[in-house]
């Protein structure tokens, strides 16, 4: 694994090339680099013999006047370990951050973390983890290495254990009702080969044609709330400054959208999946429920092209997953660039084993 700077730093055509993606960080940010070299400056004492070295030549002094050589230790298990580590961490914040609690030991959760992971061939929601779906330790994949909680209301690690983790893949740790465990792939299997009557066809088609359903609130005994399909390409509209210059307005994008909904028969483009989900799947009396697994949702095919005709697809929600790939600004130069940042049909059907 190489990365090459190609200019960030400043300079143009710059060959700097390392196999470690802070060395790259550190070359091309001035502050993180004076940072580093004011760390070597400082005087230490050696352990040894409390004679006072620089940071920097303390290694080749103990080498030179004690005969002590560092530990050496192999870089693929050096970067593994500082990603499950680095994981672990943000599970402890998260879980803070919300009042669960959950201090652990973080190597010893790394570790227990790695020895569940490694040599499998599938993760604990049952899904196919070799060949192109193969489980990494790295950022910015889709097949980045997850931890998921079986039960919410608990913190990752309890009593320093995993017992109420999911190992999974990002691609299937996303926020909705989607069901942890080895029956998982199963269900999706199921739901792809359900035989859906074209009177449910026709029902989901008429129910998302408007932004609100008046008769279907009626039904249901509740104010009108916006249909899923809408409120996905409102959302997308908002935060989408490529979509508000190709469509101008909310309605244009919508019946853009609807169309490509109607056209695939409530078909999800990636899995098959008749989506299902509607905006009164929640209970009444709910102002923000967890999204319906197979509610419609708009994505964007490259996503660095935004939501634009001939670049969108109407997909499962729990299949569109965020591209955080464009929030790493090396990632031109990294050796992982060409990583799976979303779902295809092909990876959908190698990882549920269709």
């Amino acid at each position: 694994m190489s990365y090459r700077c190609g200019g960030a730093c400043g300079k143009p055509n710059c060959a700097f090339v390392t196999t470690h993606p802070f060395k790259l960080k550190r070359h091309a940010d001035p502050a993180v680099r004076a940072k580093k070299n004011k760390r070597q400056r400082e005087r230490v004492k050696c352990p040894q013999c409390d004679q006072t070295v620089s940071r920097v030549y303390l290694s080749t002094h103990m080498v030179h006047k004690h005969n002590k050589r560092r530990r050496k230790h192999r870089v693929t298990d050096r970067l593994v370990f500082a990603f499950l580590r680095s994981l672990v961490r943000h599970c402890i914040q998260g879980d803070k951050k919300l009042g669960r609690g959950g201090d652990v030991d973080v190597h010893a959760m790394a570790e227990q973390i790695f020895k569940r992971a490694t040599g499998r061939t599938v993760d604990d929601n049952g899904g196919n983890i070799t060949g192109e779906c193969a489980l990494v330790c790295q950022r910015f994949s889709l097949f980045s290495l997850t931890l998921d909680r079986i039960d919410d209301a608990l913190p990752h690690f309890v009593n320093n254990s995993l017992h109420n983790v999911v190992i999974t893949i990002r691609g299937m740790n996303s926020w909705c009702n989607l069901p942890k465990g080895p029956g998982l792939c199963a269900l999706l299997r199921a739901e792809v080969d359900r035989n859906v009557t074209e009177a449910e066809v026709e029902e989901a088609v008429a129910r998302e044609k408007k932004s609100s359903s008046v008769s279907l609130a009626r039904r249901y005994g509740q104010n009108p709330r916006n249909n899923i399909l809408y409120m996905s390409v409102h959302t997308a509209f908002r935060n989408d400054p490529l979509a508000r210059a190709a469509f101008d307005t909310v309605k244009a994008m919508f019946a853009y959208c609807y169309n490509l909904y109607a056209q695939a028969r409530a078909r999800c483009e990636i899995s098959g999946i008749f989506m299902s989900g509607h905006a009164y799947n929640r209970e009444k009396g709910e102002r923000r429920s967890i999204p319906h697994m197979y509610q419609p949702s708009v994505d964007a095919k490259v996503p660095a092209l935004g939501h634009v005709p001939g670049n969108i697809r109407i997909i499962c929600r729990f299949l569109n997953c965020v591209d955080r790939s464009r929030r790493d600004q090396f990632k031109s130069q990294r050796s992982n660039g060409d990583a799976p940042q979303q779902w295809t049909p092909a990876l959908f059907k190698h990882y549920v084993g269709l």
